[in-house]
């Protein structure tokens, strides 16, 4: 399953979290693991969006988080 999430990442550059969950049909708590493994590894970066700006209507959500495919 890592190397099929590797693939999904590498040919899109950028995913969210949510496009990943319905993709593998995993929730959040089982995907976490397997991306922290692949940042360990400089293969991604997961970025958190910045809700310390005080943005009216913004949903700083898990959801929010970008995979970002890093060329090696």
């Amino acid at each position: 399953m890592i190397r099929e999430i590797k693939q999904y990442i590498k040919e899109r550059k950028v995913v969210s979290l949510s496009d990943l969950e319905n993709y593998t049909r995993m929730e959040e708590q089982a995907l976490m693991p397997i991306l922290k493994k692949l940042e360990d590894k400089k293969t991604i970066r997961i970025e958190k969006p910045d809700c310390s700006l005080g943005c009216s209507g913004c949903e700083c959500s898990n959801n929010n988080i970008e995979i970002i495919y890093l060329d090696s």
